[in-house]
Protein backbone atom coordinates (compact mmCIF):
# COMPACT_ATOMS: atom_id res chain seq x y z
CA UNK A 1 0.00 0.00 0.00
CA UNK A 2 1.40 3.43 -1.35
CA UNK A 3 0.12 6.82 0.31
CA UNK A 4 1.75 10.45 -1.28
CA UNK A 5 2.49 13.07 1.15
CA UNK A 6 -0.25 15.17 0.38
CA UNK A 7 -2.81 11.94 1.42
CA UNK A 8 -0.20 11.60 4.52
CA UNK A 9 -0.69 15.37 5.03
CA UNK A 10 -3.98 15.77 4.80
CA UNK A 11 -4.68 12.37 7.51
CA UNK A 12 -2.65 14.06 10.11
CA UNK A 13 -4.47 17.20 9.88
CA UNK A 14 -1.56 19.71 8.25
CA UNK A 15 -0.14 21.17 4.93
CA UNK A 16 1.83 19.55 2.83
CA UNK A 17 4.58 22.38 3.74
CA UNK A 18 4.35 21.66 6.98
CA UNK A 19 4.42 17.53 6.66
CA UNK A 20 7.76 18.07 4.82
CA UNK A 21 8.85 19.86 7.41
CA UNK A 22 7.96 17.55 9.94
CA UNK A 23 8.98 14.51 8.90
CA UNK A 24 11.65 15.55 6.11
CA UNK A 25 14.89 14.43 8.23
CA UNK A 26 12.47 10.94 7.37
CA UNK A 27 11.41 11.31 4.05
CA UNK A 28 14.46 9.81 1.95
CA UNK A 29 14.49 6.87 4.37
CA UNK A 30 11.02 5.69 3.61
CA UNK A 31 10.64 3.09 0.83
CA UNK A 32 9.58 5.17 -1.97
CA UNK A 33 8.15 5.13 -5.55
CA UNK A 34 7.62 7.30 -8.21
CA UNK A 35 3.94 8.04 -8.84
CA UNK A 36 2.50 6.45 -11.35
CA UNK A 37 -0.36 9.06 -13.94
CA UNK A 38 0.93 12.12 -12.18
CA UNK A 39 1.35 15.05 -15.38
CA UNK A 40 3.97 17.20 -15.14
CA UNK A 41 6.00 14.38 -13.38
CA UNK A 42 7.04 14.61 -9.82
CA UNK A 43 6.05 13.35 -6.42
CA UNK A 44 6.57 9.91 -4.77
CA UNK A 45 4.74 7.27 -2.70
CA UNK A 46 5.60 6.04 0.56
CA UNK A 47 4.95 2.23 1.41
CA UNK A 48 2.91 1.95 4.43
CA UNK A 49 5.35 -0.47 6.16
CA UNK A 50 7.80 2.29 5.97
CA UNK A 51 5.99 4.36 7.54
CA UNK A 52 6.23 5.83 11.32
CA UNK A 53 3.89 3.60 13.54
CA UNK A 54 1.80 6.96 14.53
CA UNK A 55 1.08 7.71 10.90
CA UNK A 56 0.33 3.61 10.58
CA UNK A 57 -1.81 3.85 13.22
CA UNK A 58 -3.33 7.61 11.53
CA UNK A 59 -3.98 5.16 8.75
CA UNK A 60 -5.97 2.22 10.56
CA UNK A 61 -8.20 4.60 12.28
CA UNK A 62 -9.26 6.43 9.35
CA UNK A 63 -10.36 3.18 7.64
CA UNK A 64 -7.35 3.47 5.25
CA UNK A 65 -5.68 0.24 6.25
CA UNK A 66 -7.62 -2.30 7.74
CA UNK A 67 -6.57 -4.42 10.87
CA UNK A 68 -6.14 -7.22 8.51
CA UNK A 69 -4.22 -5.62 5.86
CA UNK A 70 -1.86 -4.23 8.60
CA UNK A 71 -1.20 -7.48 10.46
CA UNK A 72 -0.45 -9.22 7.11
CA UNK A 73 2.19 -6.32 6.18
CA UNK A 74 3.44 -6.64 9.91
CA UNK A 75 4.45 -10.12 8.67
CA UNK A 76 5.75 -9.85 5.79
CA UNK A 77 3.20 -10.19 4.05
CA UNK A 78 1.98 -7.20 1.94
CA UNK A 79 -0.22 -8.85 -0.55
CA UNK A 80 -2.76 -10.02 2.32
CA UNK A 81 -3.29 -13.43 3.74
CA UNK A 82 -3.64 -15.60 0.15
Amino acid sequence: MWFSVPELAELTGVTQQAFRKRYSKFLGSWTSRKREGREGGGGREYAYESLPKDIQGALLTAGRVTQCEAEAIAMGRPGGWQ
